[in-house]
């Protein structure tokens, strides 16, 4: 299923030899004339070896990123100028399949009945007039109760997920397709696209039956660029991912729910591209162009005027420090951060989501009312403080303290605990039925405990539950 589309201009095609290989990088000559930016070229003797060229080096020279394993190219080959640049064939059949950058299945079905769709362009630009709608403003409840309350979603918003290895970001990505497209809960008429990149062939296949089970999977259009993938693969998926975005948002008229696992890995991709090609490095070492790429990919995710776009993204941290260069980068594009806490994790509360970390922009009135932000800004205080006493209770226990420090330290455990919640994805694993609750529960629930109310009851109490009352 996989194509090229024509550019809007003559094809300048020819022949050309290798003079370089090295590692995914080729270099070509050209006698007559140098094949154009991000035109696909082929070995003469092999079709199925395809390279794009990313680069002019001099003259009719062409630097090239080779797609498949650089055994069996070798200097002296004959490659051919098609005049043509990648694309992916985004149909409608793709839901509840698993597919590669090339649109090739990738879940052992068979292969795709191509249907209603069209070839659309891998590297494409949002034009600068294109007609979307005002920033902002309606909000999007999940039914996640630690969400919904410190860093709220809006429809067409961009949400950054950002947390270590093993916190549970997969499991909360899950629970977002279920409650916002699946049961229909958000989104009215949604297609979802999920983009994993970076994943262990292990772990590709265990999200694979994740979603199976959850019974998720066939709402879902997966484009998958595991680990095992060479970088150039690994780099191109995302863009594979936003072809069929634009292809739902343009062409069948839907609303998209994008989620991305994981976005760091895109990051890195390109950075491992980078350095095979020699340019000289940024700071931490990551490509030089990792700031305008991460322009280019979240410019594309916009909404239309009548179709929205909201992503959500997942964000490795490595060693969980927030401000590596590469995590960064994906700052000034989020609307909403949500960051998963590994002591929360390692105290057994999931999502392991630090409420003093997480915020969004749609923390304001008109889009959550008064009465949700007086709430969130009681449980901030009272979180605050707490964290204050952890070293105190910490060495002599929390008898110790003054009661009125003792109530605000059970308060905040009350808190944190409510914000645990058994999702509708992991029952089998769990044994807890999954629970979705509206917002305006989960704020009448927290402005009760920071008043007291519940202050006789001890914070086990409240793990693992839906609204209190």
């Amino acid at each position: 299923m996989s194509g090229f589309c024509r550019l809007h201009m003559l094809p300048k095609t020819g022949e050309g030899k290798i003079v370089e290989v090295t590692g995914q990088i080729v270099v070509a000559e050209f006698l007559n004339f140098s094949p154009l930016l991000w035109d696909i070229l082929f070995l003469k003797t092999d079709k199925a070896v395809k390279m794009e060229v990313v680069s002019q080096i001099s003259g009719n020279a062409v630097k090239c990123v080779l797609f498949s394993d650089p055994c069996g190219v070798k200097r002296g080959d004959t490659v051919v100028n098609t005049g043509e640049r990648l694309n992916f064939y985004a149909g409608e059949n793709l839901s509840g399949r698993v597919v590669d950058l090339f649109g090739n299945p990738k879940d052992g079905l068979g292969p795709i009945p191509k249907g209603k769709g069209e070839n659309m362009p891998l590297r494409n630009r949002t034009p600068g007039f294109y007609a979307t709608k005002s920033e902002g403003g309606e909000f999007l409840e999940t039914g996640i109760k630690a969400i919904d309350f410190f860093a709220p979603m809006t429809v067409g918003g961009k949400i950054g997920m950002f947390g270590g290895a093993g916190v549970g970001k997969t499991v909360v990505l899950t629970e977002l397709i279920n409650n916002l497209v699946v049961k229909n809960r958000g989104l009215k008429k949604t297609r979802c696209v999920y983009c994993a990149v970076g994943e262990r062939l292990r772990e590709a296949q265990e999200l694979c039956f994740a979603l199976d089970e959850a019974g998720v999977l066939n709402n879902v259009a997966v484009i998958l660029g595991q680990m095992g993938e060479n970088p150039v693969i690994r780099s191109y998926t995302p863009n594979a991912a936003l072809a069929l975005v634009e292809y739902y948002r343009d062409v069948s008229k839907n609303n998209v729910m994008f989620f991305m696992d994981n976005a760091y890995r895109f990051a890195q991709a390109g950075q491992e591209i980078s350095g095979i090609k020699g340019d000289f490095p940024s700071e931490e070492g990551y490509q030089p162009n990792l700031t305008s790429s991460m322009a280019e990919f979240h410019e594309r995710l916009v909404s239309g005027m009548l179709n929205a776009v909201t992503s959500v993204e997942a964000v490795y941290v490595p060693s969980d420090d927030v401000y590596d260069f590469g995590v960064r980068e994906l700052f000034p594009y989020m609307d909403a951060f949500i960051v998963l806490s590994r002591d929360e994790y390692q105290k057994g509360r999931m999502p392991a989501l630090d409420p003093l970390r997480s915020a969004s922009n749609a923390l304001k009135e008109g889009i959550v009312t008064k009465h949700h932000l007086n709430a969130l800004n009681e449980a901030r205080r009272v979180i605050k403080k707490a964290e204050t006493l952890e070293r105190v209770v910490s060495l002599i226990g929390p008898s110790e303290l003054s009661l009125e420090d003792q109530k605000i330290y059970k308060r905040a455990q009350h808190i944190k605990n409510y914000m645990t919640q058994p999702f509708f994805t992991v029952e089998g694993q769990t044994g807890r039925k999954g629970t979705f609750v509206p917002c305006a529960n989960t704020v009448e629930d927290v402005m009760g405990i920071v008043e007291g109310k519940w202050d006789g009851e001890e914070p086990e109490k409240f793990l693992y539950i839906g609204k209190i009352s």
